[in-house]
């Protein structure tokens, strides 16, 4: 009885430490996922100049900090956002978005973590133009436009985590101002 009773408790351990490992492996992946759908829904609808002080070039890359206007999510009613993605120095990915119409810091506007235990953020636009080869470029510096494609990629510390690659095409490409003609298809300013 001893005996079954030590094989009993052995095989329940096994199963207990089996558990704990699906259950850690399961939320660490549902993390990466509401991330990754954090990013793609916000970055897709990047707006392409600043409303309040006209600046066309609102995207800004640096190493481990992305920048850039976008819409507020569907249940608020703040209208155009700021959004900061930063990866801290303890290694927490975090967000923080202000309203842009409003002169509001983003220093002083909530600040959410999005992911832990982050080693290192890489973010890379597509770059394309009419008469060359689009090619992959660190930082993005043509405020006429918003790249064609956004790839943002993570790497963990412990390495226990996967990052699916993540590409990102923006929806939004004409700048705020623009008053459509119908008949050249583009914005009258540019013809």
């Amino acid at each position: 009885m001893a005996l079954i009773a030590t094989i009993l408790l052995g095989s329940l351990q096994l199963g207990g430490h089996s558990w704990q490992r699906v259950v850690g492996t399961s939320a660490a992946t549902n993390d990466i996922a509401q991330t990754q759908d954090f990013l793609r829904t916000r970055l897709s609808e990047i707006y392409p100049e600043d409303p309040i002080s006209r600046r066309t070039n609102s995207l800004v890359a640096t190493n481990g900090s992305l920048e850039f206007l976008g819409t507020a999510p569907n249940a608020s009613s703040e209208g155009i956002l700021r959004y900061q993605i930063v990866l801290s120095a303890a290694g927490d990915l975090e967000v923080t978005a202000s309203n842009a119409y409003r002169h509001s810091a983003l220093s002083s506007a909530p600040t959410e973590r999005l992911l832990s235990r982050v080693k290192s953020m890489t973010v890379r636009f597509w770059q394309h133009s009419a008469n060359a080869t689009g090619m992959w470029v660190d930082q993005w510096q043509d405020s006429t436009q918003i790249p064609r494609l956004i790839e943002i990629d993570l790497s963990f510390a412990e390495g226990d985590r996967y990052w699916p690659p993540l590409y990102i095409e923006p929806r939004v490409d004409t700048p705020v101002s623009c008053q459509f003609d119908v008949v050249s298809r583009r914005c009258r300013s540019e013809t």
